[in-house]
């Protein structure tokens, strides 16, 4: 939140009131309530109360009050002052009126202090009356201190007022003298009077203007003229005070007296009067100066130059004409203090700081002007000094200029640096937008940036300064700017390298010009300039070079000049014919500015003349562009405007367009462009172009009518075609006056254009409405989506109760919007019904409802795709992340054993309602508005869009997206629950069996050791772990967020630590029951043993004796354990006491009497033991011997143990199971021979010998004797559970072998089976090492490990490589038949035993891989060649016959496969293969034969199609070669044959080894070779007839005589005859139509040569085209020879 607003400080208004009570009705209130509202105001009274200061004054100061620490000056009014005494602060509001003291200031206090103290004060004091007892000493000590303070006070009111107030003697003085004028009290006074006169003149007389000066103000001129003024003031009140009567008598009195004082002081006076007079006048002549002056203060800095004439020149008068002012001190005071003004006005005018704030240029001209201004005063005062030496000779202005202009000068001098500071960064300033082009331009425009911002921190200093740079008592400016020059000329020295590396690097000679332009003003500093004037005459070289590429460029472009895309081509020409120009002069007149030296030179001399040759011809290229133009425009226009309006597009296209000739519009648009060049042109195109607006409007509304009918047509769907076709036909008609009948020089174009404009605008509105209504229909569908049918809160977390809910209110009221919409739909579908005005039933119409009802169908699928992405933003973590989005579901999770659950739960539930069940029932809402709407294809209203929506391909993508993203969702917070999952432990294992295992596991192994129990540390331990797993389980995050689900884990955190305290309870409650039960077992056992020990035994009782024995043995027995018991239990008491649980108050008393009561009974033991020895004795002979008999039992079962027990490895393990019971616990009907006796007895079971062995020990116990071990038996109970172990691993083993051996070979998993056999071997291994040796182990190890080794040999025969041919090698290898069918099994497999032919298994695998990939590869050659495809185009000239094609890609797939067949035929599977080498050597000679037919087929087609146009279009050549031609028709024939059979098969092998196809082609090409050799003769003889055939290409020669005949059509091949021959001009009949007749010839400059006598070019082409190269020669003769004779003949200048 917003920090506490700081409490309203009051202590203002304080001020504000006490202001208010002091001025009164003098001050508005509203003044003095600025002042305490204002920031200011409140700051200086805030800082009075908090801090130091011990005085405040208010004062008005500009019409406004005033707040200030600081003393007025101004006295004149009245001043309120707020006073604090020391160590006051801060003063609270509280405190203000008790701390704070207010002072009136008056401005006549001192005068009513004056009044006061002489008019009342003093009469009162000197009153004898009131001095009565007083000592004369202290009566006149008082007198005289009170005149002390009285002329005190009158001296200092003077002041005040800025006069020198001379004290008068008290009038008893006057009244005394003249009582006795020698009396030396009075005297003394007057003495001391005129001592005080005489310091106080001597002061006023010792004034000077220039101490003035020498305060360290720079005072300007005002300064003089109010020094004059005030002392001229001064003094004429001083000479008043000693002209008075009362002074007069002083003095008077003092010459009477003969006062030594009298002659001074009259001096005194004398001086006075001069100084007075020299005051007086000073004041009148500066009165005239002053004028001046003020103007010079107020006329604008830059104006203030005419001030300077006029005022120096009334100096000028001043000095001639005044008695005092025309001293070198006054005049030098003076312009000094002109001179400070002038510094302090250019100061203001351009101050350091404005430097820097304004632009640098604008600082520039303010330097100058300032400069300006200062040197105009400067040369003023110089010519009026020279004026006054003329005027003045007597009294010049002789004083040393340094006198009068060192602060001036020192002004100039700051200017004139800090104006090469600010050139100097007008400059530089550039750079920072400088951009340096060319291939080094990155680079140096980086170089040219840290010249910058080096600039810019040695700048830094200058805008930084702590004063102003202006200020020419900143000394410290100097030092910088010197260490400024110092950097800047280092920078300059880098710049200008990289400008002339940026020269260099320029391409052309603008770009040296645009480089220069881009360094404007830096290349006028001195170090940049020097180097780049050694640049100029690589500037001449370039220019030069610049020269000669525009004249190459002109030469080569000149023909065919680069236009832009929008200009004509006559007007595009002179504009780039113009920029040629352009190119061209502006550098020249570049070059000229640079200097006449540099094209003074040989080189520029040069550049020059080659300058002026190429703007010569450049102009004469756009005057006969202008002319050709004017010559070409004059027939088109005329013919033009005699086309039909419109016609249509190329080929049968049903588009229309303006029949508006390009030739029209280009012609319009040359004299367009050629008027905005200001180019004149001809009459008639000048009309056209005057009906230019006219044709503009007619063409414009033709194209409107032909881009909506064009539109119509290209925006016209199949389904609204139909519907719209009347429409159409009539427009049609109405067109085709524009088609066939109306050109633009017709008059009824306007009738047509509204006619036709009325007919397609309503075919086109009606189409427009009907495709608005499908709009519309799709915007209806569009607001569907909007808003969606899911939306939330992003920044809150919902139940699920509350999202459903929201949720359901959401649907609802989207439902309610898209049923509206439906009805919206189909009343826009009515619409366009009774727009076209078309019954329901018409097919047509029916299309096109089913065209909008699946715009419907992509509508509402878009709907649901809207609100499914929107759910599916939600559902996605990475989305809420990025876009700070709450999760959407919070949901519990609770302990529910044996699991940790979530409530709702994650998936689906049969009450539906766990999260999935949610989504499901979102994405079924979505997908239900489909059944809101009723279809538009059928007239049923319960026909809807569900199944349509369920189908589609979009809708199912998102929904699986969203299932996605739920699953992963699932899987997170599944990891999550594993996180509690992980003490899964706490609540699901057995706390009384866990502490059961962990008591045996930490239990005392130590023999010696009675108490097993762990020991106690064990215990803390545990207890310590479980309150630490309680700590652990708290720090557990009780919230966590994954994705769209907050999962609140308190309720589990909640279980789990009730849990864990139970675990902790276990252990405690185990150590307090111990410490109970073992305390209480032996209060009970002492009690009763005590008693029972009292028990009389006879000698045959032999019970009795036995029951007392076992009293005794039980008390030896205890003895060590009770005898140890009582510290850990006493300790264990302790450790319950730590944990906080308490023992029972009796348990710990008996626990403190226990030893005693223990103590007293093993005494009583040991008499009764005494008692009892005779009985004793004879009990134990007697069980010895039934020990010894007892051990050669013993040894007769485990003999017959080891013999009886299946320790073999058999193959029924039920049988080894009947063995292993019937000795362990029987039957057993085994008999066995025991010791001597040779009466076998029954062997027994293990079980039985076990419990023999158990009772005799307790006898040997109970009599003490040696208690025998018989460990013969516990090794017989050891091996039979550890061959019980063994064979149920056999069983296991043999019985999942067994099931294997049934699967079927095709159902088998090896991968399963393996790691499964990988379990069988773990389990093996696990075995105890005891059995290692056992041969049953052996057995179980070999057979698992026999099949480890066959498995990866299964995977392997597995492979889909595996033929018959290469099980019968398995066969052959193994020794074993078997038949590989749909019975064949994982047992018939195994009968192979594989492991032993592992080897021999594994090489036919590999060679039947091999042996598959090979069949692969020819496979995929196959399936390659079945589509590489001939194609065949059809022939240009005749679209009947087709051509054969060859894409590159089959000749590049015959290359690689040809070759890949080789490496194939070379492989050893393929020679060891007769089915593979037969099949490659098949598809070798295929490829081959490919490849050779496709060469010669395209050999033959070459020849044919440059044979046919000869042979067959050209008679000449028929009759010339009959056989050759009769050959080729027949090549022809047969090729064309061919070619129309080949398109029928395309595949290129097919085509290529097709029967016969091979001769076939090869024959044509032997005929088509014979018909070139024969043509080849022939044109042979033409050019021996005609040798300039020699000149011309065999298919150019073989043109020319197939067309020989018209002259027309050769003429293109002129210029291959003759040199310079362009075309020939020809006599024209009655149509125009050239005949043969020719008249003259044009050159290749288009140059007319009219021949003298005409010529017909009739007969054998090489015979008239012979003639007519004489006939040429003959012309040009005959010109030579007039041209000859008209040169004698005619005037040189005609």
């Amino acid at each position: 939140g917003e920090p506490p607003k700081a409490p309203a400080d009051h202590r203002p208004k304080w001020f504000e009131a006490r202001i208010t009570g002091a001025w009164g009705k003098l001050m508005k209130p509203d003044k003095i309530s600025k002042l305490t509202t204002s920031e200011a105001g409140e700051k200086a009274f805030k800082n009075f109360c908090d801090t130091e200061g011990k005085v405040l004054y208010v004062f008005e100061q500009e019409g406004d009050l005033c707040a200030s620490e600081r003393t007025p000056t101004d006295r004149k009014k009245k001043i309120l002052a707020f006073i604090k005494g020391e160590n006051v602060s801060p003063v609270s509001e509280s405190e203000l009126s008790h701390k704070i003291a207010i002072l009136d200031l008056h401005p006549e206090m001192l005068r009513q202090l004056l009044g006061i103290s002489s008019e009342i004060y003093f009469p009162i004091l000197t009153n004898p009356g009131n001095q009565q007892g007083w000592p004369d000493v202290i009566a006149k000590d008082l007198t005289e201190n009170f005149h002390r303070f009285l002329a005190t006070t009158f001296v200092v009111l003077g002041h005040m007022s800025g006069k020198t107030m001379l004290p008068l003697p008290p009038d008893e003085v006057y009244s005394s003298m003249e009582k006795n004028q020698h009396d030396k009290d009075s005297v003394h006074v007057l003495e001391t009077s005129i001592v005080a006169w005489t310091h106080q003149i001597k002061d006023v007389l010792q004034l000077d203007p220039e101490n003035v000066l020498k305060g360290g103000n720079n005072p300007g001129p005002q300064a003089e003229l109010d020094f004059w003024a005030k002392k001229a003031e001064n003094l004429n009140s001083i000479d008043k005070q000693l002209s008075s009567d009362k002074v007069k008598q002083i003095i008077r009195l003092l010459e009477v007296t003969k006062s030594t004082y009298f002659p001074a002081f009259n001096r005194l006076c004398k001086e006075v009067t001069q100084a007075r007079m020299e005051a007086n006048d000073n004041v009148v002549y500066l009165n005239a100066v002053s004028k001046f002056l003020q103007m010079l203060a107020s006329e604008s800095f830059a104006d203030v130059a005419t001030v300077f004439k006029p005022l120096m020149h009334t100096i000028l008068l001043v000095w001639k004409h005044s008695k005092f002012y025309n001293t070198p001190g006054r005049l030098v005071v003076l312009m000094r203090e002109i001179c400070n003004d002038l510094i302090r006005q250019a100061a203001s005018f351009v101050s350091g700081e404005q430097l820097f704030e304004m632009e640098p240029q604008d600082a520039v001209d303010a330097l100058k002007v300032c400069l300006r201004v200062s040197v105009t005063f400067k040369s003023t005062y110089f010519d009026y000094k020279a004026r006054a030496s003329t005027e003045c000779p007597s009294n010049p202005w002789r004083f040393q200029n340094s006198a009068l202009f060192s602060r001036l000068d020192s002004f100039l001098e700051r200017c004139h640096d800090v104006l090469d500071l600010m050139q100097t960064i007008v400059q530089f300033s550039k750079l920072e937008r400088i951009e340096v082009g060319g291939s080094k331009g990155k680079a140096l425009t980086a170089n040219v940036q840290q010249i910058f911002n080096e600039f810019v921190d040695a700048s830094t200093v200058f805008r930084q300064a702590p004063e102003d740079i202006m200020n020419v008592e900143h000394k410290g400016f100097d030092d910088d700017f010197y260490a400024f020059r110092c950097t800047i000329n280092e920078l300059e020295r880098r710049l200008a390298a990289i400008i002339v590396q940026a020269f260099d690097d320029s391409t052309t000679v603008l770009g040296c010009f645009k480089l220069f332009d881009a360094f404007e003003g830096l290349l006028e500093r001195e170090i940049i300039l020097a180097d780049l004037e050694r640049k100029n005459s690589d500037l001449l070289r370039a220019y030069a070079s610049d020269l000669k590429t525009v004249q190459e460029i002109f030469v080569s472009r000149k023909e065919d000049p680069p236009i832009a895309d929008n200009a004509p081509p006559h007007a595009g020409a002179v504009f780039w014919c113009r920029g040629l120009m352009e190119r061209v002069e502006e550098p020249m007149a570049r070059l000229k500015g640079i200097g006449k030296a540099v094209l003074e030179s040989e080189e520029g001399k040069e550049i020059v003349r080659a300058h002026l040759a190429i703007m010569t011809s450049l102009k004469e290229y756009e005057t006969s562009h202008i002319d050709n133009w004017c010559f070409e425009q004059e027939n088109t226009g005329i013919e033009k405007l005699k086309q039909n309006l419109l016609r249509r597009s190329e080929g049968d296209s049903p588009f229309l367009r303006v029949n508006f000739d390009p030739a029209l519009v280009c012609l319009l648009r040359e004299v367009q462009y050629f008027q905005m060049l200001k180019v004149e042109v001809p009459d008639s195109a000048q009309q056209i172009f005057a009906k230019n607006e006219t044709y503009r409007q007619q063409t414009g509304n033709l194209e409107l009518i032909v881009n909506m009918y064009n539109n119509m047509l290209a925006t016209l769907l199949e389904v609204e075609r139909p519907l719209l076709q009347a429409k159409l036909d009539d427009i049609d008609k109405v067109l085709q006056k524009g088609l066939k009948h109306l050109n633009w020089k017709g008059h009824a174009i306007q009738e047509f254009v509204a006619n036709a404009m009325a007919k397609v605008k309503e075919a086109n509105s009606i189409l427009q409405t009907i495709k608005s209504n499908v709009k519309d229909t799709q915007v209806v569908l569009k607001s569907f989506a909007e808003p969606l049918m899911m939306d939330r809160n992003s920044t809150k977390t919902y139940t699920t109760d509350q999202f459903q809910e929201i949720f359901k209110k959401t649907v609802s009221a989207r439902y309610t919007v898209i049923t509206k919409g439906g009805l919206a739909i189909h009343e826009h579908l009515s619409n366009s019904n009774k727009m076209l005005k078309i019954t329901k039933g018409n097919e047509n119409w029916r299309k096109y409802v089913d065209y909008v009802n699946q715009i419907a169908v992509e509508g509402m699928c878009e709907v649901t795709l809207a609100s499914a992405r929107y759910l599916r933003n939600q559902l996605d973590e990475a989305f809420l992340n990025t876009n700070d989005i709450s999760s959407l579901l919070e949901i519990q999770l609770k302990l529910a054993p044996p699991l940790a659950v979530f409530t709702p739960h994650m998936g689906n539930t049969m009450k539906k309602d766990g999260l999935r069940d949610m989504v499901d029932s979102w994405l079924s809402s979505f997908v239900n508005i489909a059944t809101l709407v009723t279809r538009l294809d059928t007239s049923e209203e319960d026909g809807d869009y569900l199944l349509d929506m369920q189908e589609d391909v979009s809708v199912r993508h998102i929904v699986s997206q969203i299932y996605k993203a739920v699953t992963q969702n699932e899987a997170k917070c599944e990891e999550f629950r594993q996180q509690f999952m992980a003490y899964s432990y706490v609540w699901l294992e057995d706390i009384q069996q866990k502490f059961a295992s962990w008591k045996e596991a930490n239990s005392n192994k130590d023999p010696e050791v009675i108490d097993k129990d762990p020991p106690l540390p064990a215990f803390d331990a545990q207890i310590a772990r479980y309150k630490a797993l309680e700590e652990e389980i708290r720090d557990l995050p009780q919230i966590k967020v994954i994705g769209w689900v907050k999962i609140d884990a308190k309720p589990i955190k909640s279980a789990l630590s009730s849990w864990v305290s139970k675990w902790t309870y276990q252990y405690q409650s185990y150590l307090l029951e111990k410490v109970t039960s073992r305390v209480t077992d032996l209060v009970h056992f002492v009690s009763f043993t005590d008693s029972a020990l009292d028990t009389e035994v006879s000698d045959t009782d032999r019970k009795a004796m036995l029951d007392v024995m076992g009293f005794l043995r039980d008390v030896r027995k205890r003895e060590l354990a009770t005898d140890a018991m009582f510290d850990p239990l006493r300790q264990t008491v302790s450790l319950l006491s730590k944990h906080l649980v308490s023992t029972p108050e009796e348990v710990l008393r008996q626990l403190e009497e226990a030893p005693l009561a223990w103590s007293n009974l093993k005494k009583k033991a040991v008499v009764t033991k005494e008692k009892q020895a005779k009985n004793h004795s004879r009990e134990a002979d007697k069980i010895k011997k039934e020990s010894k008999e007892f051990e050669a039992k013993v040894e007769a079962f485990c003999a017959a143990f080891r013999k009886e027990m299946p320790f073999e490895y058999q193959s029924n393990y039920n049988d080894a199971y009947k063995q292993l019971d019937a000795i362990h616990h029987g039957p057993n009907d085994s008999m066995i021979l025991c010791g001597e006796s040779a009466d076998p007895i029954p062997m027994g079971t293990l079980k039985q010998m076990k419990k023999e062995v158990l009772n005799l020990n307790e006898l040997q116990e109970l009599f003490e004797l040696y208690v025998i071990e018989y460990r013969e038996i516990a090794q017989c109970e050891k091996d039979a559970i550890m061959l019980k172990r063994v064979w149920d691993v056999i069983s296991m083993v043999q019985a999942i072998y067994i099931d294997w051996r049934s699967t079927k070979w095709d159902e088998i998993h090896v991968e399963i089976l393996q790691e499964e056999n990988k379990k069988l071997q773990k389990e093996v291994k696990g075995c105890d090492k005891m059995v290692k040796n056992w041969p049953c182990f052996k057995g179980l190890e070999d057979a698992v490990k026999n099949m480890q080794t066959s498995l990866p040999l299964v995977e392997d025969l597995h492979h889909p490589a595996m033929r018959e041919r290469h099980w019968n090698q398995l066969m052959r290898a193994c020794g074993v038949q078997f038949k590989m069918d749909d019975k064949f099994t994982f047992g018939d497999m195994l009968k192979l035993e594989l492991h032993r032919f592992e080897d021999d298994v594994l090489e036919i695998v590999d060679r039947a891989q091999k042996e598959l990939n090979i069949e692969k590869q020819l496979q995929k050659l196959a399936d390659t060649w079945k589509v590489q495809n001939l194609s065949y185009p059809p022939d240009p000239e005749n679209v009947d016959l087709f051509l054969l094609a060859v894409d590159e890609t089959v000749m590049e797939t015959l290359e690689d496969n040809t070759l890949q067949l080789q490496n194939l035929q070379a492989s050893k599977y393929v020679q060891g293969n007769a089915d593979f080498l037969e099949k490659v050597l098949t598809w070798q000679k295929k490829l081959a034969m490919v490849d050779f037919v496709i060469v010669i087929w395209k050999e033959v087609q070459s020849k044919w199609s440059n044979l046919q146009s000869i042979f067959i279009g050209s008679a000449d050549i028929r009759v010339q070669l009959p056989e050759d031609s009769k050959r080729f028709d027949g090549v022809d024939a047969e090729w064309k044959e061919l070619m129309k059979e080949a398109v029928n098969e395309t595949n290129a092998v097919s085509a290529c080894n097709f029967e016969g196809r091979q001769e076939r082609l090869e024959n044509m090409l032997s005929n088509l070779e014979k018909c070139e050799k024969s043509l080849a003769d022939y044109l042979e003889t033409k050019r021996v007839a005609y040798p300039r055939f020699y000149f011309v290409a065999s298919a150019d020669l073989l043109d020319i005589l197939s067309k020989g005949s018209n002259p027309q059509l050769i003429l293109k091949h002129l210029p291959k005859f003759f040199d310079n021959i362009k075309t020939l001009e020809f006599n024209k009949d009655a149509n125009s139509v050239p005949t043969k007749t020719a008249i003259g010839m044009y050159s290749g400059e288009d140059e007319y040569v009219p021949w003298p006598n005409t010529f017909v070019c009739e007969g054998a082409v090489e015979t008239w085209l012979f003639r007519l190269t004489e006939h040429t020669h003959d012309s040009l003769k005959a010109l030579m020879q007039d041209s000859h004779r008209a040169f004698d003949e005619k005037p040189r200048h005609e």
